[in-house]
């Protein structure tokens, strides 16, 4: 086969219906399985340190602070709500109303999805790469 026939027999498989319903049916069956744990009440118990770390912090991680971005966020718009960072009351504060804390926030949000990325399993529906014992990036 060459390149423009593979190219053509992928294609096919994806567009077909009965492919896509089974995936979308496969990833509905294995999220149930996984049984992800609720992460505001993670975040309620008090299980996540506060991931922006200024001078005055308080430690403990009970807010999100959400990444404000120039033409995606104001005016109405909030951010998405994975782009955010676990953060206390302080440094939430701090990096909300003074923009040259933006690097510090945006360190948080690293820290943040580093730690999501490394406890939670990350599933891609409709992704024909993976392995199917694949369960994620853990």
């Amino acid at each position: 086969m060459n390149r423009q026939e593979i190219k053509a027999l992928i294609q096919s498989v994806i567009d077909d219906p009965k492919y896509i319903d089974t995936a979308t049916e496969r990833f509905h069956i294995e999220i149930q399985e996984i049984k992800l744990p609720d992460l505001r009440q993670w975040l309620l118990d008090g299980n996540v340190p506060c991931m922006i770390r200024l001078n005055g912090c308080q430690g403990v991680g009970d807010q999100r602070a959400h990444v404000r971005i120039a033409g995606n966020t104001g005016m109405g718009f909030k951010a998405p709500d994975p782009i955010f960072a676990w953060s206390c009351s302080h440094c939430h504060q701090k990096t909300e109303s003074d923009p040259d804390m933006r690097v510090y926030l945006m360190d948080g949000v690293a820290r943040t999805l580093f730690l999501l990325t490394k406890s939670l399993p990350i599933v891609c529906a409709n992704d024909v790469t993976r392995k199917k014992s694949n369960k994620g990036m853990a």
